[in-house]
């Protein structure tokens, strides 16, 4: 059974969404110019979900031409240069705090079991 997304609390309504944080910085040293995939944004099914977003950049500033996998993920590919690159991203991301939903076409391997 599914979980209203409100919940009655006295007479105050109160959302039960979650809001969550995320975010990285990465630095990077390569000794030539060197080729990257950048896979660290929302999937887009869940873009709808971010609150508050800083988008992936770069120092020194690179340009990022954006893409998709085969999955759907966003992908930045960039140019590093010689020497130390630093990547951040970060944003706040709205859920509801259910599972996701499963795929029919999935294996379940259990990994605890005894042999």
């Amino acid at each position: 059974m599914r979980r209203p997304s409100t919940l009655l609390l006295g007479r105050t309504l109160v959302s039960r969404s979650m809001r969550i944080r995320y975010g990285c910085e990465l630095g990077l040293v390569v000794t030539q110019p060197t080729p990257a995939f950048c896979l660290g944004d929302i999937h887009p099914e869940r873009r709808h979900d971010v609150l508050n977003e800083q988008p992936l950049c770069a120092e020194p500033v690179l340009p990022f031409r954006t893409g998709f996998d085969a999955f759907g993920n966003i992908i930045q590919r960039c140019l590093f240069p010689a020497g130390e690159t630093i990547l951040r991203l970060s944003g706040i991301v709205r859920d509801s705090g259910e599972l996701d939903a499963g795929h029919g076409s999935v294996h379940h391997v259990s990994c605890g079991a005894a042999r």
